[in-house]
């Protein structure tokens, strides 16, 4: 059954790149084709109405809101360290509407933390373990995504407006620890 399938898109494919080579030497040879035959391999289209978050930048990265070395070079038993810490949860930016908003998150497949216009300072402790004879330095803050672009308005496949748009959003919390 799949090979049948295979079979049958490989010779719509080869039919397909026939089409092209009759249409495109009709048009340079001045060769008339009945009209039938041009509907059965004229070209189709998906008409689209609506908007889309249209990106020419996007960058994720880690925004640190705490940083601190702990020392354990003269110890030889692990060290067990707790801080109590503190980061933001925020958008912000020019977009202006949920809407808008949804579109971008769409578009660069990361979510929020907390809604449009929102900032939030979320407190809480970490822990880590520092290896016997290492030092480390330790980090705790917010993973981030930056993004400009357009909010693009189409009507039936064709630009209306593009709206210039840029926004910066927290979408959680991260916590590191590099040994030296």
């Amino acid at each position: 059954m799949k090979g049948t399938s295979r079979e049958a898109i490989k010779r719509f494919k080869a039919l397909k790149k026939i089409s092209v080579v009759v249409l495109s030497s009709a048009a340079v040879f001045s060769i008339t084709l009945p009209a039938q035959a041009v509907e059965s391999i004229a070209p189709r289209y998906i008409a689209f109405d609506g908007k889309q978050y249209e990106y020419y930048s996007k960058a994720i990265s880690k925004q640190p809101t705490w940083q601190h070395t702990a020392y354990n070079k003269g110890s030889s038993t692990t060290q067990k360290v707790t801080y109590k810490v503190s980061r933001e949860k925020y958008v912000k930016g020019s977009v202006s509407t949920a809407a808008e908003f949804g579109l971008m998150k769409t578009a660069v497949k990361v979510s929020a933390e907390v809604g449009i216009g929102k900032t939030v300072t979320e407190s809480t402790t970490v822990s880590f373990a520092i290896p016997p004879k290492k030092n480390a330095n330790l980090a705790y803050g917010s993973q981030k995504v930056t993004t400009s672009g357009y909010i693009v308005t189409y009507s039936r496949g064709n630009v209306q407006s593009k709206k210039a748009i840029n926004g910066n959003w927290t979408y959680s919390a991260y916590s590191s620890m590099s040994e030296f």
